[in-house]
């Protein structure tokens, strides 16, 4: 390596150094292939310093004396560190670093982090801080063979039981690839990065790509292992079983927030899979995932300002598990939005348009003694066999202050009720639906409760003749609606009968005659109705309640307080009155 020493400079106290050209590869690491010039900055305190093939004494004291091994540096970081003085090691971008120790090595060699000890990758080298400005740095478990997988390491970070991280353990800014685990356990889970037994490190602006394992490619959390991922990329990640991205099992949960879950695949939960454990998910995008988008199986995931897109066999998969689901968006998965399996999940202020299944339930899907409580949410767009909008089949969920609309199937468009469901239904709205039969609604062997809800404008598939609802009745005690017939007093049995040209109640139309879904305010797209139709107008029952226990709502679909001037509330989702 060439050195030019430069012994007077204004700006800096410590001596710097120019270098040409990079030094060759060794086993700590591959380095640039560009010739750059590059004036290093000083050491910084308590900070140990990683490049390709190290430099000068190879102590970590500095990007002259830089570890030529990122786990020695990781080491030597530790052996000083404590609580109130943590340590640092920088790495050199722009280049790649293999393990070199571990286990029993060869494919047990890994990375492994420390308590009070923050890896940061990416730096250029004349940064005066901890901010990385250069290009990245990637940690490969691709130890022999290039390019020939089978004897990879089996994790690149491997955290096992006597490990036991907290949250002083960080990594940032590094890529995590071609970890392999193929083998028994644990080396056939986390073949990105495995923590078991109470290991919760930090991880910070890292990508996970291109690993493969049995479960949990790109991260593998177990029992009560729960790391804070923040700003990560899981995407490329493969596995046979579940979690292509992710796998939390055994009251493991993570904390992860605005992180990236895309293209990965697995038998189940392509992008995360969730057994025994409840993670906090909030700001993530999950898209393009082979196997769901999130499975989760017996767990209670709070999962919250969430995007499911156009992932295959569904967006979510929850099967014995009551997750919360808040502000999220369900769009162009194929099998599905939401499927629930003896599930009762709660959904509140949600989007699901133009999921598509070849079966039952395009937006969800509730499935043997499920009780999902929807509230706020929109069904829009979604096809399927049966159930466009949400297929209930021996469920009986709660639909409450939901919009229905431009939803398609065989039977049921906006809502198909099967084999004694019974959900309860009140202050929905359903227009712009279709089906060969039940447009609105379809009922086979169930008794829905129905009240305060708008079912007008649905239509049958080809002739778009009027087909609000078909099947067997609604239950007893149902109230307040208003369905369009065609005789007059037809549904009055319900509440009010609609004759006439819907838009005289959707302030909306669009081309083909249809209510149209618009940003009337709110987290959702909802179907405004004009004040002025007096028959959407239904008087306030005593208590406030439609039914015992079943409470009138207060607020719209919108978050918007319900106006009782008069006594005397509106049908459906939405409050032409209410407002901000």
């Amino acid at each position: 390596m060439k050195k030019t020493f430069l012994l007077s400079l204004l700006f800096f106290p410590a001596l710097l150094l120019i270098i040409t050209g990079c030094s060759n590869p060794t086993s700590g690491g591959t380095s640039p292939s560009e010739e750059e010039t590059i004036i290093y900055a000083p050491a910084l305190p308590d900070t140990f310093y990683v490049r390709p093939g190290g430099t000068g004494d190879k102590d970590g004291s500095s990007w002259e004396n830089a570890f030529a091994e990122l786990q020695e540096a990781i080491n030597a970081a530790y052996a000083e560190a404590t609580i109130a003085v943590p340590k640092y090691v920088l790495i050199l971008g722009g280049a790649t670093y293999y393990p070199a120790s571990g286990g029993s090595g060869g494919r047990e060699k890994h990375f492994s982090l420390r308590d009070n000890v923050t890896v940061i990758g990416g730096f250029r080298g004349d940064e005066i801080d901890m901010i990385p400005l250069g290009e990245a740095t990637v940690l490969s478990g691709d130890i022999g063979v290039k390019g020939d997988k089978s004897d990879n390491a089996y994790h690149v970070f491997y955290h096992p039981d006597v490990t036991n991280l907290d949250a002083t353990a960080v990594l940032k800014h590094v890529t995590i690839t071609d970890g392999n685990a193929d083998g028994s356990y644990p080396h056939n889970s986390g073949a990105g990065m495995f923590n078991s037994s109470s290991s919760s490190p930090t991880v910070e602006n890292c990508t996970f790509g291109g690993n493969s394992a049995s479960s949990g490619g790109g991260m593998y959390n177990n029992i009560s292992s729960s790391p804070t991922v923040e700003n990560c990329t899981f995407s490329g990640n493969s596995v046979s079983s579940g979690g292509g991205g992710m796998y939390n099992n055994n009251s493991s949960s993570p904390t992860v927030e605005n992180c990236i879950f895309d293209g990965n695949s697995a038998h189940a939960g392509g992008g995360m899979y969730n057994s025994s454990s409840n993670p906090t998910v909030e700001t993530c995008t999950f898209s393009s995932n082979s196997g769901d988008g999130m499975n989760n199986y017996n767990s209670s995931p709070t999962v919250d300002n969430c995007i499911f897109s156009s992932n295959s066999s569904g967006g979510m998969f929850n099967h014995s598990s009551s997750p919360t689901v808040d502000n999220c968006i369900f769009s162009n998965n194929s099998g599905g939005g939401m499927y629930n399996f003896s599930s009762s999940p709660a959904v509140e202020n949600c989007t699901f348009n133009d999921n598509s299944t070849s079966g039952q339930g395009g937006g969800m899907h509730n499935k043997n003694n499920s009780s999902p409580t929807v509230e706020n949410c929109t069904f829009s767009g979604n096809s399927a066999n049966s159930g466009g909008g949400m297929y209930n089949y021996n469920s009986s969920p709660t639909a409450e202050n939901c919009t229905f609309n431009g939803n398609s199937a065989t039977s049921g468009g906006g809502m198909f009720n099967s084999s004694s469901s019974d959900p309860v239904v009140k202050n929905c709205t359903f227009g712009g639906n279709s089906a060969d039969a039940g447009g609105g609604m379809y009922n086979s062997s169930s008794s829905p409760k129905v009240y305060g809800c708008i079912l007008v404008g649905n239509f049958k598939i080809g002739d778009s003749s009027v087909d609000e609802i078909a099947g067997t009745a609604f239950a007893v005690g149902s109230t307040d609606n208003l369905i369009r017939g065609t005789a007059a007093a037809e549904h009055d049995n319900y509440g009010k009968t609609f004759i006439g040209d819907i838009g005289t109640l959707f302030a909306r139309i669009d081309g083909s005659g249809k209510a149209e879904l618009w940003d009337n305010g709110g987290p959702t797209q909802t179907l405004m109705i004009k004040e002025s139709y007096a028959d959407a107008r239904f008087s306030i029952p005593s208590g406030g309640e439609w039914a015992a226990g079943i409470e009138v709502p207060s607020g719209d679909q919108r978050g918007y307080t319900r106006s009782i001037a008069d006594n005397a509330g509106y049908k459906g989702a939405v409050d032409p009155r209410a407002g901000p």
